[in-house]
């Protein structure tokens, strides 16, 4: 317990440790384990010593600075599997840089590669021209942190291969499973997406369309070859290889432990066929250890069982804390375990019966359990899931996973057998998907408010406390911890009004709200591949804060930057009213909203400018606090704007104009708005080099507070009586895995 509060621990620390620090905390702990009362300090302070040396070993390595965004000629070798596709994302594993061999011997880099000229595979060694990063994400209150995954993964950067330059293949060969990965892809299924999952683990032959329907019903850990399908297969060959070798067995002949230590290894292949992935190593680890256990006739309680689980899966695999996968597996596995506490399996639970309301008990009361972590993690929960699991994970575990096996196992040698059970298999995954396309259909998912973490924990208490044994004032407690998450459900009413300016790359996006209420200004980008800002920050934020639609939907200009994703947010919310610089943005148009008032500045009906010098300028104010959002106008427009409108250019927030190009934010439009806080919305290492140096010189000078969205992360601005800034960064997430 001690290495693994050691461990955890380290989800608090802003920085890892010194030098200093370490040597320190390895004296003490050398003191410390020459008592035996000492046992649990001594076990703290090597789990935060293995923490510390693991992830040292997975971010030692940095990016030089001189090499940022130049063509740098990469030798590596293709660490995932790879599929063809228009566009492609892999890791790669950096051997050397411009012919120079690097230091460190486990770097690794994500890259990107638009209209390949060639699928390369995993086990392939390249010579690519890349232009690289150091590893940096968007990072905002709600979506993906990209960041922290990437440090879970050890990739150090991310990068792009020039588009007019080709690669070259120093090594032709490729692995086992990018082989049989491609022998899978070239038989004829409709589902060979679903199939690859299922039997090897790959799951990027599934579009978005597929991941949403499994997260709506609840069955998305049955794509993933985790824990569930590893013990189905070792128990599988656990119970039947007795059978096997009973007639040719001696009376002597341990068939038991035959079977054990067999089901071991078959469990470890499977593990290695899905490529080792955290789920899988994690589970693999747990069969291990029982089976060690079984072997030498050792027995643990169900609770020192988990938590040398944890112990052994930590001291392997340490980074795997940032994982949301690690938190849902052990909080099943403890749900399992609380639930065989309070319903207890005895030797006269039989029949079938019996067995079908044990597995019916077991279903339900995992599904209502996880609820709160589900809902902390995805900002929903499924009402399907309970029904769609009960059905699902019987006819995945117990027939298609051995039927995908069997049929991979028949591949090589005999592939019309193999084209056979994968068909049956592809014929059952297209009736399933059309099933829990129907329930998906039939029944609503339930989006759920992202109240803090302390009150998700409150509600699991409360949970848990409703299936212990009654106790005094049992129901009384438990509804107590349960207020808190449903205050987050009621209306919320207040003077209080926020502004949520959030890190969309090279580009702006703002969300500001007020009773709940929301108007959007500006959507950020969209990308050819499909990802846009809509769908991966302003859509989360929306739900998961709890608000309503937007009434309206203000587009400062139609550039890419700042309307990219207004197709995709319209959609959704299409009783949003749209208001850009092409049609009702015009100046000297006010609206009333939320006691707010809403000035449009800019530009003249009749102005024939540029798109940026166009863009519409919105002043919104409560009366004593205001915000200026000044879209990309440029010094012409600014000093008309100076000239034309002095007095209600005023504001205590300016979003800067054009992210802060040398072209704009004039000496005259600063004094003039006088900001107290001056935000530029930028990318990360942009090829425009914003914000302009000079340009930042210019606030500083006037004595107002900078920030950069590429440096802090999403900035929330809470105004009442006074203005309160919070930044992702410093503030929401400030430690070390999400800022390196």
């Amino acid at each position: 317990m001690g290495f693994i509060t050691g461990i955890l621990s380290s989800l608090y620390w802003t920085s890892l440790l010194s030098t200093i620090q370490t040597v320190v905390l390895v004296l003490i702990a050398l003191v410390c384990c020459m008592h035996t009362k000492w046992r649990f300090v001594t076990g703290l302070i090597t789990g935060m010593l293995w923490l510390q040396f693991n992830a040292y070993h997975a971010t030692n390595w940095t990016l030089p600075s001189l090499l940022i965004s130049k063509t740098l000629q990469v030798e590596g070798q293709v660490h995932t599997l790879v599929t063809p596709d228009e566009s492609l994302r892999f890791t790669l594993k950096v051997h050397k840089i411009n012919g120079l061999n690097i230091k460190s011997d486990n770097v690794k880099v994500r890259i990107s590669w638009h209209q390949p000229a060639f699928i390369p595979g995993q086990g392939q060694t390249l010579l690519m021209q890349l232009r690289l990063k150091p590893a940096h994400s968007l990072a905002n209150d709600v979506g993906f942190h990209y960041q922290q995954w990437l440090i879970s993964k050890g990739i150090r950067a991310t990068g792009y291969q020039v588009s007019q330059l080709r690669p070259k293949i120093i090594d032709d060969s490729i692995s086992w499973r990018q082989s049989l990965l491609n022998t899978l892809i070239e038989l004829n299924l409709k589902n060979k997406g679903w199939i690859a999952a299922l039997t090897l683990g790959y799951r990027g032959l599934l579009d978005t369309q597929d991941w949403t329907l499994l997260q709506h019903t609840g069955v998305a850990h049955l794509v993933a070859i985790s824990g569930l399908h590893l013990g189905i297969v070792a128990s599988l060959v656990f119970l039947l290889l007795p059978l096997c070798l009973a007639p040719f067995s001696r009376k002597q002949t341990n068939l038991r432990l035959i079977s054990a230590v067999f089901a071991t290894i078959v469990a470890c292949l499977y593990s290695f066929l899905a490529g080792m992935s955290l789920p899988t190593l994690r589970a693999c680890l747990m069969l291990v250890l029982v089976s060690v256990l079984m072997i030498y006739a050792k027995h643990l309680g169900l609770r020192r069982l988990i938590i040398c689980c944890c112990a052994l899966v930590l001291l392997v695999s340490p980074l795997s804390i940032l994982t949301a996968s690690f938190w849902l597996s052990f909080y099943a596995v403890c749900l399992i375990g609380v639930i065989l506490w309070k319903w207890p399996v005895t030797s006269q639970s039989g029949g079938n019966w019996q067995r079908f309301l044990i597995a019916a008990r077991l279903q339900l009361g995992l599904c209502i359990l996880m609820i709160p972590m589900v809902a902390w993690q995805f900002g929903f929960i499924s009402l399907i899931s309970p029904l769609a699991n009960f059905l699902a994970v019987p006819l995945v575990t117990l027939i298609m996973v051995p039927v995908c096996l069997a049929g991979l196992c028949l591949l090589p040698v005999y592939p019309a057998g193999a084209q056979y059970l994968f068909g049956l298999v592809d014929k059952a995954i297209t009736l399933g998907v059309k099933g829990l396309s129907y329930l998906s259909e039939s029944v609503a998912v339930m989006q759920v408010p992202a109240p803090p973490l302390a009150v998700w924990f409150m509600m699991g208490i409360g949970l848990f406390i409703c299936i212990i044994p009654a106790f005094k004032w049992r129901g009384l407690i438990a509804v107590l911890l349960c207020v808190p998450f449903l205050s987050y459900l009621m209306p919320v009413f207040s003077e209080q009004w926020r502004i949520e300016v959030l890190d969309v790359g090279q580009g702006a996006a703002a969300v500001v709200s007020r009773n709940g209420k929301t108007i959007v200004i500006d959507t950020g980008p969209s990308y050819n591949s499909g990802f846009n800002m809509a769908d991966a920050v302003i859509l989360p934020l929306i739900q998961r804060k709890g608000l309503q639609a937007p009434d309206y939907i203000f587009i400062t200009h139609h550039d890419m930057d700042h309307d990219g994703s207004l197709r995709p947010l319209s959609t959704h919310y299409p009783d949003a009213k749209v208001m850009s610089n092409t049609d009702s943005c015009v100046h000297g148009k006010q609206l009333k909203w939320q006691s707010l008032t809403i000035r449009l500045l800019w530009p003249p009906a009749a102005l024939k400018e540029s798109e940026n010098n166009r863009s519409c300028v919105i002043h919104i104010s409560d009366g004593h606090h205001s915000v200026l959002f000044a879209g990309d106008i440029e010094r012409k427009s600014e000093l008309e704007l100076v000239e034309k409108t002095p007095i209600q250019l005023k504001a205590d927030i300016l979003l800067v104009p054009h992210h802060g190009s040398k072209s704009s934010s004039s000496t005259a439009f600063i004094q003039r708005v006088m900001p107290e806080f001056a935000v530029f919305s930028t990318g990360y290492l942009n090829r425009w080099q914003f914000p302009r140096p000079e340009v930042v010189k210019r606030y500083k000078d006037n004595h107002i507070v900078t920030l950069n969205t590429a440096k802090t992360g999403q900035i929330s601005f809470i105004i009442e009586r006074t203005i309160k800034v919070k930044t992702f960064r410093k503030d929401t997430l400030p430690y070390w895995y999400a800022n390196q």
